[in-house]
């Protein structure tokens, strides 16, 4: 039987992703952007970052674009997975 992921909450979705499956780490990755913006923009306040609204959203695109990159790697050259979770990703930003 074949379920849709899209329905998965957040935690089934991350014991997958530490199982390897790409498309729940996908998923996830999905999910975890407007918290991400959140969390960079709080960053972006703390480090005094010159207040340009579009900056948070672009520091978010770029951490999520390099975990799942980061993990597809680890996928090809059989490397184990990170533990992945949102503090995880929220470490690469």
């Amino acid at each position: 039987m074949h379920t849709d992921k899209r329905s998965w909450p957040d935690d089934r979705l991350l014991r997958a992703a530490n199982q390897r499956d790409q498309e729940a780490f996908e998923i996830f990755c999905e999910r975890s952007v407007v918290r991400l913006v959140r969390y960079c923009r709080r960053l972006c306040r703390d480090y005094r970052l010159p207040l340009d609204p579009d900056l948070p959203a672009e520091f978010a695109q770029e951490a999520a674009m390099k975990a799942l990159r980061y993990v597809q790697r680890c996928r090809e050259n059989r490397k184990p997975f990170p533990s992945v979770s949102e503090v995880w990703i929220n470490g690469i930003a």
